[in-house]
């Protein structure tokens, strides 16, 4: 299973409510807490994405918890968050494990089945003005599931602008912001919009995207939950997602939306990669050929004109589905006609 909750109105009328309280620490905050919320289906990760506004001396702090056997879990924090170059406040937590599950890095992975999720948001403010929640998804996931492709695939490429991470430092490390970048990059070209200029640029990469989806914890750049909230601080709708095999993308190609995948292999798994193997690495969907190949834009690359590549589908779906089971970035403007996901 795979579907994504979304609050697109943070307020009462969609089932949230504000109070003054307390940090765990006594520091003073406003808190969001959400609603209680059924899931289409049982579900045994979740990873949140969020929009939101933190002007300096702000951040925001995401929170989720789940229903398990009729019981809800603790709390779990997932992040801090804000979008300030330098001095933020900006983290993930260290792993938190108990009977119920853990959160790791980007993602609350569940020990149990759940079938409801609840998020909490913190709002800080120290000497500035208050951060404004605007927006909040959760993707749901039940991982394990075999993959389902469909052999036939409609030819299409979308334009991305190509950039290789190892153009950079800490090349080998900055494949998520990098694809970001290329997406940031690739809506400019389409739009105009002057607030996506600065991406038209090839220094955009390491001037502007990694510094501000670095993670000290985690201590990388490959914050799932991050690169989105920094891409949707640039006015894009931007959140992750999960999928179930490369025919669910091929709507969202033909809308004109490239899609950022999480995807690992092992030698000889993914024939044309620029490099043998790979724990975990990002890259973007730009379409199919003739043949039914994928075409893509991948970031490690050595040189930007090796940066397009093409994959073979069926190993590209195993290496993205088994790994992330289906994790993606969707990012698009926010009046662009898109397909419709579940929830």
């Amino acid at each position: 299973m795979r579907a994504l909750l979304s609050w697109q109105a943070i307020d009462a009328n969609h089932g949230w409510h504000a109070e003054s309280a307390s940090d765990a620490d006594g520091m003073p905050v406003t808190l969001l807490r959400g609603p209680e919320q059924a899931a289409p289906a049982l579900f045994s990760a979740a990873i949140p994405s969020w929009t939101a506004e933190t002007p300096p001396g702000s951040w925001i702090e995401v929170h989720l918890r789940a229903r398990i056997a009729g019981r809800w879990t603790g709390f779990y924090r997932i992040a801090r968050w804000d979008d300030q170059a330098d001095d933020g406040a900006r983290q993930s937590f260290s792993a938190q494990r108990d009977a119920d599950g853990q959160a790791n890095t980007d993602t609350l992975s569940l020990a149990g089945a759940a079938d409801a999720i609840q998020p909490r948001v913190l709002l800080y403010a120290v000497g500035g003005a208050q951060p404004v929640l605007r927006a909040l998804r959760v993707a749901l996931n039940a991982p394990g599931e075999p993959a389902r492709r469909s052999a036939i695939f409609a030819p299409r490429e979308l334009p991305v602008p190509l950039r290789s991470q190892m153009a950079y430092p800490h090349g080998s490390r900055i494949c998520s912001p990098t694809s970001v970048a290329m997406l940031l990059a690739y809506w400019y070209a389409r739009t105009g919009t002057a607030r996506l200029a600065a991406f038209a640029d090839r220094s955009a990469v390491a001037q502007l995207v990694a510094p501000r989806v670095y993670d000290p914890v985690y201590d990388g750049y490959g914050n799932w939950s991050f690169n989105t909230a920094y891409a949707a601080a640039q006015g894009l709708d931007a959140y992750v997602a999960c999928f179930g095999n490369l025919a669910q993308l091929e709507p969202w190609i033909a809308a004109g939306v490239p899609v950022v995948i999480s995807a690992a292999w092992k030698a000889g798994e993914l024939v044309n990669a620029p490099i043998a193997s790979s724990s975990g690495h990002l890259l973007i969907v730009a379409g199919f050929d003739e043949s039914g190949h994928v075409i893509v834009a991948d970031p490690r690359a050595e040189r930007e004109d090796e940066v397009r590549r093409i994959y073979d589908a069926a190993q590209l779906e195993r290496a993205w589905q088994h790994s992330s089971d289906g994790m993606a970035y969707l990012i698009y403007p926010p009046a662009w006609p898109v397909p419709t996901l579940p929830i």
